[in-house]
């Protein structure tokens, strides 16, 4: 855990850095709510939902993006980002 932390925060850094974006495709939703300014959530290759904030995370409206976030637990939305 404690490198996958370390690497997030390089690509964070890197980010503010060279004014980068990335393509961010995990399963893993809190490195998502800890990385991501924006979100897709797709099923079957189709994007179902799309929220532009993270703070917006908490108000999903499809299904599949509820039970998604509902899979995880103990998920931080507000992380603190140095």
């Amino acid at each position: 855990m404690t490198t996958q932390l370390q690497i997030l925060d390089l690509l964070i850094e890197l980010k503010k850095e060279y004014h980068l974006s990335y393509v961010f495709i995990t399963h893993d939703l809190t490195a998502v709510t800890y990385i991501c300014d924006r979100v897709m959530f797709m099923k079957n290759g189709l994007v179902v939902e799309s929220i532009d904030q993270m703070e917006n995370l908490p108000h999903l409206t499809h299904r599949y993006s509820k039970k998604l976030l509902t899979s995880v637990l103990d998920i931080g939305c507000h992380h603190q980002r140095q």
